[in-house]
């Protein structure tokens, strides 16, 4: 899968944390959005981490 498809991944888990965060309210929303974002984040980074050292 090429970076086109992951970055589509990442999307889709972000739009579905912030509508399941939701139903908490405005601040669930922003803070599952935001905890799904970060999530993203590190797994490509550590991805990325171990791709450089092979």
């Amino acid at each position: 899968m090429g970076a086109f498809g992951h970055a589509l991944i990442s999307a889709l888990l972000i739009l579905i944390g912030g509508y399941l965060g939701s139903f908490l309210g405005l601040a669930g929303c922003m803070i599952m959005t935001a905890a799904v974002s970060v999530g993203c984040i590190v797994y490509h980074l550590e991805r990325r981490q171990k791709k450089d050292e092979t």
